[in-house]
């Protein structure tokens, strides 16, 4: 794992992010994404792909969505403490679904999601941090089979 002492290289911000978003979807009872890369992909530096579901208008599934989008974040602020404000611009593209997943959310804020990522990251960074590891060496990784190396319980 990276020291939070020393600033991480940018690859690892990368699987600290994408795993942070993938140990937050399992410990939420989220379906376990198909799969989860720090390759380059359309633009990306990296993702999580899952299927959305029919629950688009639950707010409590918004809610969890929108707590899992910010995931991201928290992971790399939990590894790199020094510049939250980099690490919030970095995830543009999930602070705008989190938005969208918020507008469903009743009574739910922004800072209220954040809040419970950083929660969820901070109680499961040992998981966080065997996936981002597993990235690190390969790149990409099935959903169950990063399941298998995380062992985080579902919630």
């Amino acid at each position: 794992m990276t020291s939070k002492s020393k600033s991480p290289d940018g690859r690892t911000q990368d699987a600290y992010h994408e795993a942070g978003h993938f140990v937050a979807a399992m410990v939420l009872g989220a379906d376990l994404p198909d799969v989860i890369t720090i390759r380059r992909v359309s633009g990306t530096r990296g993702r999580v792909s899952t299927r959305m579901s029919d629950d688009l208008d639950s707010p409590e599934y918004c809610e969890n969505q929108a707590v899992i989008m910010f995931s991201g974040w928290a992971a790399q602020l939990e590894l790199d403490p020094s510049d939250p404000e980099e690490a919030r611009r970095g995830s543009d593209d999930d602070n705008a679904m989190a938005a969208a997943f918020l507008a469903v959310a009743e009574h739910t804020t922004e800072d209220q999601c954040r809040t419970r990522a950083r929660q969820a990251i901070k109680e499961h960074w040992n998981e966080v941090g065997v996936v981002a590891q597993a990235l690190l060496d390969r790149e990409e990784l099935q959903g169950q089979e990063a399941a298998s190396i995380a062992k985080a319980p579902r919630y």
